[in-house]
């Protein structure tokens, strides 16, 4: 395997913080899913619209084939591009187009003698030059992970590789502003570094760019240090002796029954006090990791079973059914009206959504005046609280309780 595949730039969240991940998943076929593949469509769609000066309207209902692989083992998928990939990747466009400057797209970038590490390149969704400031954008279209700008190794990578391209154009780069577009969500987070810290970054990469060839080598055995964010697409997790240690003394150490029984107990009383939310706050900072574990164990039994390996005590069994559906929907359709139903009980009729009426207004089948009209009939609920880390950039919104709004969680003891 060529060594620019193994120390890559993606790949850098883990590579930079578990120096082993490598080692461990050197014999794991690496997959794609359909989530990274209607990425890349997407991301060929924004590549066209920023070369052609095109919107991404121009594209709507083209079909992108996306291949991976070679020879026998190639598989290809098609998406259609759909209103939602549209609008999506219009927002990352217009992100793009209102930096202005110089702008270079999909460019390879060469980070191979900051890491000192030969053939380590990778390609950069958008690099624009603006004076002394260099503008490093990466798209990501996936909504299940929201991602920052601030140490991302990823980005930093490319920004090391885009110091050589504007060195080659005479452009003197004095800071360099990392952006990550995630239109779905939506979510565009921005940070600014100078090339002295990317310098700093660059040789905490080369340490552990050596030691993760290293055991990659085999000639030292794999140092695993899990964590969320490194542990969070490693294909080895399902086999990691290191997060399955982790899991271990999550389970049976820091959280015991014991605890709990505490804290239900203090619960009931006047809420949670600073041991019991000590206690909370470390339990709750590993859920993610143990979540994302227990997701690759069953992956992994899954995978094993599906090619014959026997796992005791499981086996694998027919899921649920698909939902049903008309095989020619077409002939059902005639058949039904030769029984002489009548349209109400053949059809169901639903008023569209605000959504698909939004999109009939940028259409221009509503006129601006009539959208305006229809804003007194829209309601739209707020989010649900949802609980984030403190470095997450939404602000916190405050709730007031009182002890009446908690269930009596002493009930349970009448359950037992």
């Amino acid at each position: 395997m060529a060594q620019h595949a193994v120390l890559s730039a993606s790949g850098a969240p883990r590579w930079t913080r578990c120096v082993g991940s490598l080692a461990l998943s050197k014999d794991i076929v690496e997959t794609s899913s359909k989530y990274a593949d209607e990425g890349t469509a997407a991301h060929e769609v924004a590549q066209m619209c920023l070369e052609q000066g095109q919107d991404a309207s121009a594209f709507a209902g083209r079909v992108i084939t996306v291949g991976r692989g070679e020879g026998a083992q190639r598989t290809e998928t098609r998406w259609e591009v759909t209103e939602e990939m549209v609008d999506a990747v219009q927002r990352y466009v217009d992100v793009v187009r209102n930096l202005g400057g110089e702008l270079l797209i999909e460019q390879q970038v060469d980070f191979s003698r900051w890491i000192e590490a030969p053939d380590s390149f990778g390609t950069s969704d958008a690099i624009v030059i603006l004076g002394n400031e260099l503008v490093v954008c990466d798209l990501k279209y996936g909504k299940g992970v929201r991602v920052e700008a601030e140490d991302n190794e990823q980005l930093m990578l490319y920004a090391l590789g885009s110091l050589d391209v504007a060195d080659l154009i005479g452009a003197e780069i004095e800071t360099v502003r990392l952006m990550i577009v995630q239109p779905r969500i939506p979510h565009v987070s921005e940070h600014v570094v100078t090339v002295a810290e990317l310098e700093q970054f660059a040789l905490r990469a080369r340490i552990a760019a050596r030691h993760a060839m290293h055991q990659y080598a085999g000639k030292a055995e794999p140092k695993l240090t899990p964590g969320e964010k490194q542990c969070r697409f490693c294909r080895a997790k399902g086999i990691c002796p290191a997060l399955a240690n982790e899991v271990k003394e999550m389970a049976t150490g820091a959280a015991g029954v014991d605890d709990f029984e505490d804290l239900t107990l203090d619960a009931t009383k006047a809420g949670l006090v600073s041991t019991d939310a000590d206690l909370l706050s470390s339990m709750m900072a590993k859920v993610d990791l143990i979540e994302g574990f227990a997701t690759a164990l069953r992956a992994e039994v899954e995978r094993r079973l599906v090619q014959g390996v026997e796992v005791p005590g499981f086996k694998l069994v027919a899921g649920k059914k698909g939902a049903r559906a008309w095989v020619d929907a077409t002939e059902a359709e005639a058949t039904l009206k030769a029984m002489r139903l009548k349209q109400e009980q053949m059809y169901d009729f639903k008023l569209i959504s605000p959504t698909a009426a939004e999109k009939l207004a940028k259409a221009g089948t509503l006129g601006a005046r009539q959208w305006g009209k229809l804003q007194d009939y829209i309601t739209q609920a707020q989010g649900k609280p949802s609980v984030a880390p403190v470095t997450d950039p939404r602000p916190a919104i405050s709730v007031a309780t009182t002890p009446e709004d908690f269930d009596d969680l002493s009930v349970a003891d009448d359950l037992a």
